[in-house]
């Protein structure tokens, strides 16, 4: 089981690596981020940014069991490129959150990725 899951936050590292460097021309953003439900992280959640801009790639990352994500500027880790997000959160745990969070119609999360700027919360409600 702790070998799948392993597996399963590489191929997420990947993913997130593709999904941030699709666009040569966009800015590439560092920024980190919380997923919190209830006062807690929310640990090994999917969250997935959904741009706004036709033609773009959705850029997807894992949270830390802690409920924290990070992307990072650099020749390694490309960041994410700046523009305006929808977002969802899901959990291959069931029940682990409410389902109107993995629809870009229902989450009502959103995201503006800038330049300067530090951090991102996503607060969750059961």
């Amino acid at each position: 089981m702790q070998k799948g899951f392993q597996l399963f936050c590489i191929v997420c590292v990947i993913f997130v690596a593709i999904g941030c460097t699709t666009s040569k021309s966009a800015a590439k953003i560092a920024f980190s981020g919380d997923v919190i439900m209830d006062g807690q992280g929310v640990g090994n959640a999917v969250v997935t940014l959904v741009p706004s801009a036709p033609g773009q790639e959705p850029v997807v990352m894992t949270t830390s069991p802690r409920g924290s994500f990070m992307f990072v500027a650099g020749p390694n880790g490309g960041g994410c490129p700046a523009g305006d997000y929808r977002v969802t959160v899901t959990s291959s745990a069931a029940g682990a959150i409410p389902e109107k969070y993995a629809d870009v119609e229902t989450s009502g999360l959103s995201v503006s990725v800038r330049s300067g700027m530090d951090s991102v919360r996503f607060e969750l409600v059961k």
